[in-house]
């Protein structure tokens, strides 16, 4: 069972991706990451980049948030907006089983 994604869950990446014998590599490319599994390639943008680097079982999610918050253009009101798109993001990244929260 997996747990439900909060703002206090800490992402972490997992070593193997789907297959148990099966790693991942990546690789920077400019500011994306290309994650490379055997039957699989994904792209990761800037953001997404950002988001990824910070899944280290270290950082909760109300963190990133605050990151993204300081590094970009953005204001407190845009929090919940933000928090939302985190939140999505680190879904599609569990659905993907490239990360788990730990």
């Amino acid at each position: 069972m997996q747990r439900p994604v909060l703002l206090d869950s800490k992402p972490k990446q997992m070593t193997y991706h789907r297959y148990e014998n099966v790693k991942m590599i990546q690789r920077k490319e400019d500011q994306n990451t290309i994650i490379q599994g055997e039957h699989c390639i994904i792209v990761l943008e800037e953001m997404e980049t950002f988001i990824w680097d910070r899944c280290n079982g270290e950082h909760a999610i109300s963190d990133i948030v605050n990151d993204i918050l300081q590094m970009e253009d953005y204001s407190q009101n845009d929090r919940l907006e933000i928090e939302e798109v985190v939140i999505n993001y680190m879904n599609d990244l569990i659905e993907q089983e490239l990360i788990e929260i730990v």
